[in-house]
């Protein structure tokens, strides 16, 4: 009987020793379950951290990117046009001289200077001519006053005029963009000529500019439209000798201007050197020895440039000042009407609008900053 208690209580505690040791087991099961998978939710979070933060340094590269991108567009965009100015002269050339007065005009050595003079009256009336234009055309047609000094003003010195009797021409061009609107875009030309008046800029012979002089002018309307200017090298120029102008007849035929003529120099545009007038048709720049350019003095001159096709026009009011600028226009646009104010009959404000006109264009020597002069340019836009 004892014996058999004995086995018993071994087989009792044997059991219990099992259950416990399962029960161990089973608690270090759990435990290493939950100890996984605490591990892998720490590990799946880090790479959702890392994932995220890979996410956002993309997008701030990105946002950078972008912002960097535009930054440059920006300023690739306003760097889009540089305007080539010109280098400054090394010094004034004008002549500090006192030229003698010769028939209707003054002489010094082998040059004739014309005496200017202008009232405020004739400067407020010309302004008032173009900002009354300005009103009354589209306003999608811009319109440019480019008024330009002769050779007195630009080739002699200040004191050297006022010995002449002569008025200063940069006061009357400045006093008459004053009373411009700002609608209206003048263009600078006295300080331009002056910064070149060591260079062939007026004849010696005759009244007007040459084409040079025209083509530093021409310069500086490039800048008040935004356009970029050819450069004189793109050019063919001609150059012909032995050209006697007006002011050898205005001098009662000066002999040293009779025996010192001018060269016509001339820059053929790019695009085309054939024009229409009336019935007949021309050249933009002559091929000999004179002011024949466009044609002369024509109450309407047409460019058609065949190397541009989209629809941009301009007219060119003037008088025989603006023929030597006109052949400038050519390769800037589709079509160029030059009007000589003194010769046109039509109704210029009707011609812009049925030739949707983009620029108007008054170009002007300061001797006519005149009443007279204004009023009829005005006349032509009814």
């Amino acid at each position: 009987m004892s014996g058999n208690r004995k086995k018993k209580k071994s087989s009792v505690g044997l059991y219990i020793i099992m259950i416990a040791l399962v029960a161990v087991i089973a608690v270090a099961v759990i435990m290493i379950v939950l100890a996984l998978r605490q591990g892998n939710g720490a590990s799946k979070e880090t790479k959702q951290e890392s994932q995220s933060s890979a996410v956002s340094s993309s997008a701030s590269d990105s946002e950078n990117s972008s912002s960097s991108s535009e930054i440059e567009s920006a300023s690739s965009s306003s760097a889009s046009f540089s305007f080539p100015e010109d280098p400054v002269q090394d010094k004034d050339y004008a002549l500090d001289v006192v030229p003698v007065g010769t028939g209707s005009i003054y002489v010094y050595g082998d040059t004739g200077y014309e005496r200017f003079y202008y009232t405020a009256k004739g400067c407020e009336e010309y302004a008032s001519m173009v900002n009354n234009v300005k009103a009354k055309l589209p306003e999608t047609t811009d319109v440019y006053a480019i008024v330009v000094p002769n050779s007195a003003g630009i080739m002699l010195t200040e004191s050297a005029q006022k010995k002449m009797g002569s008025d200063d021409q940069k006061k009357a061009i400045d006093y008459t963009y004053s009373l411009m609107d700002d609608s209206v875009k003048t263009v600078e030309t006295f300080d331009t000529l002056k910064n070149h008046n060591g260079e062939y800029l007026f004849f010696r012979t005759d009244h007007h500019w040459t084409q040079l002089g025209a083509y530093y002018v021409y310069r500086q309307f490039c800048k008040a439209k935004g356009i970029m200017p050819h450069d004189k090298s793109e050019y063919e120029s001609h150059s012909y000798p032995g050209f006697v102008g007006s002011l050898y007849n205005y001098s009662g035929k000066d002999a040293a201007l009779q025996s010192n003529p001018d060269t016509v120099e001339v820059f053929v545009p790019l695009s085309t050197n054939e024009l229409t007038y009336g019935s007949g048709t021309g050249k933009i720049v002559p091929s000999n020895a004179s002011y024949g350019f466009i044609a002369g003095d024509q109450p309407l001159v047409t460019i058609d440039n065949p190397k541009n096709s989209d629809g941009t026009s301009c007219v060119l009011v003037k008088e025989s000042y603006g023929n030597a600028f006109a052949p400038f226009l050519t390769d800037h646009y589709d079509k160029v009407y030059v009007v000589d104010y003194r010769e046109y009959e039509g109704d210029l404000t009707q011609f812009v609008k049925d030739n949707n006109v983009n620029d108007v264009i008054f170009l002007n020597n300061d001797e006519f900053l005149l009443v007279k002069s204004a009023q009829e340019m005005g006349s032509m836009f009814k």
